[in-house]
């Protein structure tokens, strides 16, 4: 445990700094997230009260996090009966949005780094709009769940994603029922995936529901022209009338490991097995603290962790998938030996006087190259 302590206390300087502003919305305080937005500076941290908000237009570094998981609702408005305002997030390549800890109808992402931990995100049921759309960004995803939603203008994804990154650990996707001529691509698939990479860890996905005739039902992970690494996860395709179900994961490149599909036959996956890195994150970070992470991996094998904090994207030579950790200031943390069924954990103190540092981590195994990463974990402090 001590290890830990001294990295993050050597760490904590780059993160917490004396110009970092907390800024307060609810009663009494800032009345909505905009609010806060406008006058937030890069780093600066939005601290949302309990109560129901209008959406918010991210266009800058910030943490946006709920005084309590599960008391902040960001709604949409409409503008009319064809116009509606949903959340957005639209950043630089450089730059980097972390959302913690709310519940959010429809949210659009583009470009940069966005996080989401702990929140749920739902489609607007009238228009049926799928819960995240992502757009040549970079997404990480823990703890969430991305349902999309039944309308009248046909069944929203759980998530799709154009020419982006997306990894999720400890996360749903759920595609709405289809069932109306205006269904679209990705309509009622839990994940739709384009032109994009996804790197999965103990997730479930739920297909839509298909009706009858021209509806059928929809696979949970669907990924074209994309490369999908998926472990330790469940994914189940939808059922229409007639005991039809649809293949629960439909892709052409990338590998699963450790899976459970429904239905298991007579599909084909596409995309072979082999061995992956999981990660499974025990609970949020709170300082102070323990932080718990539990890999699965070969039997008898090594993972080695590494800590920053923040978050890069690089590709080097000898591994298949991304290093999500900043280059600038990445450490090794801990090197943990798995047992015969390839379970390796490690846990580690969190000092006082880190809350909303953030702090991720990553790790790295295999006894051949190339070696496997696992998706990147950690995330903002509470």
């Amino acid at each position: 445990m001590r290890p830990m302590f001294f990295v993050l206390a050597a760490l904590s300087s780059a993160v917490v700094t004396p110009t970092q502003t907390t800024h307060v919305v609810g009663p009494g305080a800032l009345p909505q997230i905009n609010a806060a937005l406008a006058v937030a500076a890069p780093g600066d941290v939005v601290l949302v009260m309990p109560g129901t908000y209008e959406p918010f237009t991210v266009t800058g570094p910030v943490t946006i996090r709920a005084a309590a998981p599960g008391t902040v609702l960001v709604n949409v408005a409409s503008g009319g009966p064809s116009v509606l305002w949903s959340s957005t997030v639209t950043l630089a390549s450089s730059q980097a949005v972390h959302l913690v800890d709310l519940t959010i109808r429809v949210l659009s992402i583009s470009g940069g780094t966005t996080t989401l931990d702990g929140c749920t995100v739902t489609g607007y049921q009238f228009w049926g709009l799928t819960a995240v759309t992502v757009q040549a960004g970079t997404v990480h995803l823990q703890g969430c769940a991305l349902n999309g939603s039944v309308g009248s203008f046909g069944g929203g994804a759980g998530l799709v994603a154009g020419n982006a990154t997306v990894t999720a650990i400890d996360s749903t996707f759920a595609g709405a029922n289809v069932g109306s001529p205006l269904d679209g691509p990705g309509a009622g698939v839990a994940i739709s995936l384009q032109g994009s990479q996804f790197h999965g860890s103990r997730v479930t996905g739920q297909g839509g529901a298909g009706g009858a005739f021209a509806y059928p039902p929809r696979a949970a992970l669907q990924a074209t022209n994309s490369t999908v690494w998926i472990s330790d996860s469940t994914l189940t395709g939808g059922t229409a009338p007639g005991g039809i179900q649809a293949c629960p994961l439909l892709a052409t490149s990338g590998r699963f490991e450790r899976c459970t599909l429904v239905p298991a036959s007579p599909c084909s996956v596409g995309i072979p097995g082999g061995p992956l890195l999981a990660v499974h994150r025990v609970a949020p970070m709170h300082s102070p603290g323990l932080l718990a992470l539990e890999f699965q991996t070969d039997a008898n094998g090594f993972v080695a962790v590494y800590v920053s904090t923040a978050l890069g994207r690089l590709m080097l030579p000898g591994l298949e998938q991304p290093i999500f950790l900043d280059p600038a200031n990445v450490f090794p943390l801990a090197f943990l030996l798995a047992d015969p069924v390839g379970h390796a954990a490690g846990s580690w103190n969190i000092p006082a006087g880190l809350v909303d540092a953030t702090f991720w981590f990553q790790g790295v195994s295999g006894p051949t190259f190339p070696l496997q990463l696992s998706p990147v974990v950690g995330g903002v402090v509470r």
